[in-house]
């Protein structure tokens, strides 16, 4: 996926350094789960990631890169993930705190629900955000996500793609 200052590709295990780079922020865990502590498993996380996710379902998260010098500045694209007892699909996103709002994640968001659309023929998508992470419940809104429901944790939006 390309973007006019990005890029998103497949990740592989020599990005793990940036990603724990990235994740060492606590600004960036306070809204998701960390990476492994033990840099094995989560290679080991990372190695099956890559064989089951984006070999079978042809998606998944990818690392977001700037264009002008292949920095990884993030993580963003669509898990599946099971909402109120149903199998969904999920966009999701984080953007390192040394780059964040310059209009990063809105750029990737766009595009991965472009891609979403247009190359996996998606009729709707959802995500979840925490009650706390206003800037996400903003950006899910600016893209014309509907509130569905929330729980202790997350509040749930869902957006109609076809």
């Amino acid at each position: 996926m390309d973007t006019e200052r990005l890029y998103a590709r497949e990740i592989t295990t020599e990005d793990l350094d940036a990603l724990y780079e990235i994740y060492s922020y606590p600004e960036i865990t306070r809204y998701m789960e960390n990476l492994y502590e033990d840099r094995e498993k989560e290679e080991e996380f990372t190695r099956n990631y890559i064989k089951c996710m984006y070999q079978f379902y042809g998606y998944g998260i990818w690392v977001v890169c700037l264009k002008e010098n292949d920095r990884i500045i993030g993580r963003a694209g669509i898990s599946n993930r099971t909402i109120d007892g149903e199998l969904s699909l999920e966009i999701g996103y984080l953007i390192d705190v040394r780059y964040q709002n310059q209009g990063y994640a809105s750029e990737i968001v766009d595009e991965i629900l472009r891609f979403a659309k247009e190359r996996l023929y998606i009729d709707e998508i959802r995500c979840a955000v925490t009650h706390e992470n206003w800037v996400s419940v903003h950006l899910a809104e600016k893209f014309g996500f509907e509130y569905e429901f929330e729980t202790g944790e997350f509040i749930f939006y869902k957006k109609k793609l076809g």
